[in-house]
């Protein structure tokens, strides 16, 4: 009798394996499977785990700026690097599964945060473009806004300018514009600046705002708490002021910067106000690019996926 029993529950173990095998099978077929089949066999799906998580990935572009958002199948890209980056911010868009972005913010015709988007708007569909309407006397002239204009026109039907106060959402991720406010005489003040936030968490981006625009937002009044700051200009001591880190209060301040660079980013005055401030930060010329996914409660960081 107990030798019936092992073999009845040898026959319904093959036969449970060969019904998953089957599913899997017929699931691959059809274009898809159920996420919870395979949390169910202990398997995981897709690079972030559940697919309705918040990730910030500081891509590494060297001096420059690069920032991509994902929450669920929604991505916003902000800034994209030199134009020699191209590659760099393509194949990890590519490594991150993004088909669209639905929003990309182009903070300010700075060739170290717009070079390689020329390249990306022509590799991914771009449903929204955020970027700064300037002043006539502020419009470069430089091949690398050029080459990006050009690409916008043919490519973007969607351009919005930014303006402080509004809001966009794109699937849970929630866009507030809080500069430029009105116009500056300086390319870098008139950066977009936005709090981008998904449930309870939220990234406070600045381009290459200085302390005078950090001033205009706090007087404004907005809410810039936020649990992680990209710190402004990569570093430069004119930006973060002191001011500005009590207003946003950040838990971890991200600084993104080109080794060994020719401008001593990130500033020894930023590192001092961050250190007495008791802000965590962190630097993508000494560790490459640096993700964090919000589990709901906090920041983890997570190895690059």
């Amino acid at each position: 009798m107990a030798e019936g029993k092992r073999k009845g529950k040898l026959v319904t173990v093959i036969v449970i394996a060969v019904l998953l095998v089957i599913t899997i099978a017929v699931g691959r077929f059809v274009g898809g499977l159920p996420d919870d089949l395979f949390s169910d066999v202990g398997l995981r799906s897709g690079q972030t785990g559940d697919s309705s998580e918040f990730c910030v990935h500081f891509i590494n572009v060297g001096q420059g700026d690069c920032t991509l958002f994902t929450c669920g199948d929604t991505a916003v890209l902000v800034d994209g690097g030199e134009y020699a980056q191209a590659n760099t911010v393509v194949n990890y868009l590519k490594n991150q599964s993004v088909d669209d972005i639905d929003c990309l913010i182009a903070t300010h015709p700075h060739s170290d945060h717009i070079g390689s988007l020329s390249s990306v708007i022509t590799k991914f569909k771009v449903n929204s473009l955020i970027m700064p309407q300037l002043p006539e006397e502020l419009v470069p002239t430089t091949s690398a806004y050029e080459r990006f204009l050009k690409a916008v026109s043919a490519n973007v039907k969607d351009v919005i300018p930014a303006k402080a106060g509004k809001s966009y959402t794109y699937g849970k991720l929630v866009i507030d514009v809080l500069s430029p406010g009105k116009t500056y005489d300086d390319l870098n003040n008139m950066s977009v600046v936005a709090r981008i936030s998904c449930g309870g968490a939220s990234v406070m981006t600045t381009g290459d705002a200085g302390t005078t625009v950090e001033k205009d937002i706090i007087a404004a009044g907005y809410n810039l708490k936020s649990d992680i700051l990209k710190v402004g200009h990569h570093g430069s001591r004119t930006s973060t002021g002191d001011k500005w880190l009590k207003a946003v209060d950040p838990d971890i301040a991200v600084i993104s910067c080109g080794k060994n660079n020719d401008y001593g980013h990130p500033h020894k005055e930023v590192v001092n106000r961050l250190k007495k401030a008791g802000v965590e930060y962190r630097r993508t010329d000494l560790e490459g690019s640096i993700v964090y996914r919000y589990d709901g409660k906090d920041f983890t960081e997570v190895d690059v996926l």
